[in-house]
């Protein structure tokens, strides 16, 4: 089994590798997103650039993989709010595990308005720092 996992880690990232060669700048992160999929199952992905400026965090791009219809909009109309983003600010380079997200959070209005409504129940969430841009990447 071990061999077998490693042999499809392996030929992820060869396959990665090929398509940061191959594949369109603006259809890489949907296609490596779909890539990694079968090696680490997720029902939904957000990768995303970001910075850290004058406190508050500033979103240049998301790349979205099967989000629930709106539930992006929801969640920046609550950015103020996200204490999931804030964890994995505080704690670059380590993954966040907020499984169930409800008891990540006591804030009612993120329960009801998010989690709740679009039926958002765990999320794993790591941020990383370009060193050359200072920009952070984050994968949730």
């Amino acid at each position: 089994m071990a061999e077998q996992s490693s042999g499809a880690f392996d030929a992820c990232v060869i396959a990665l590798y090929r398509a940061s060669r191959e594949q369109p700048a603006d259809s890489f992160q949907p296609f490596a997103l779909d890539l990694a999929g079968p090696l680490a199952p997720f029902d939904f992905a957000v990768w995303s650039r970001a910075a850290l400026e004058d406190g508050v965090v500033r979103l240049y791009g998301a790349c979205e993989l099967r989000m629930p219809e709106g539930s992006l909009a929801a969640q920046r109309q609550m950015a103020d709010r996200d204490v999931l983003g804030a964890a994995a600010f505080a704690n670059l380079g380590r993954t966040i595990n907020a499984s169930p997200a409800a008891a990540f959070t006591d804030d009612p209005v993120v329960i009801a308005e998010l989690l709740e409504r679009f039926d958002l129940g765990h999320f794993l969430t790591t941020c990383l720092v370009d060193p050359f841009t200072s920009l952070v990447s984050s994968i949730t």
